[in-house]
């Protein structure tokens, strides 16, 4: 399996995915980077990134100074093997995308960020393994133009540049069941 050629200990890893179509969903560079910092200089947890090859280049410009925290499968996982990466994984992370739900049909549990989409029809509603970090702006869902048709932002995207890192940083670790961060 997929796991075991790159090392990866079951259960020990956090799953994670942070491309997607939709780039006003995804968080500030200078945020990711902060969060990707603390999980694994923080809290030594090691991050294993899915998605397409087109994801690739983002997930490298992160790795720098977290060598063998983070291993970068993106564009290199089939269908089938990203599911078999997701079932070994301790948590998922990431936006609202495929590998969210991917992960949330697989039985993994996960923490998404929510920013402009529409948490009440897009989240995933119906599992008890699955947890969310969102501001809960009136603007929210993005009443800039009808979804999915983003038109720009007149709040300066406050639905992500107000999330807190240590928030989300928390959300992993209480998926994970480690009391980490406090």
């Amino acid at each position: 399996p997929i796991v075991d050629q790159y090392g990866l200990e079951s259960g020990k890893f956090v799953a994670c995915s942070f491309g997607g179509l939709n780039p006003q969903n995804k968080l500030p560079a200078k945020t990711l980077h902060e969060l990707v910092e603390k999980l694994c200089t923080g809290f030594g947890f090691q991050l294993v990134m899915l998605g397409s090859d087109d994801d690739s280049a983002e997930v490298e410009s992160l790795m720098p100074g977290f060598d063998g925290h983070i291993v970068n499968l993106c564009g290199k996982t089939s269908l089938k093997e990203s599911f078999g990466v997701l079932n070994h994984a301790g948590v998922f992370f990431g936006y609202d995308a495929g590998p969210l739900h991917m992960a949330v049909a697989s039985g993994c549990k996960t923490v998404s960020i929510w920013g402009p989409s529409l948490f009440d029809k897009w989240a995933p509603q119906f599992s008890d393994r699955h947890s969310f970090v969102r501001k809960d702006l009136a603007c929210q869902p993005c009443l800039n133009g009808r979804f999915p048709i983003y038109q720009g932002c007149s709040f300066n995207r406050a639905c992500l540049l107000r999330l807190d890192t240590d928030a989300i940083a928390n959300k992993i670790c209480q998926a994970l069941e480690r009391p980490c961060c406090q």
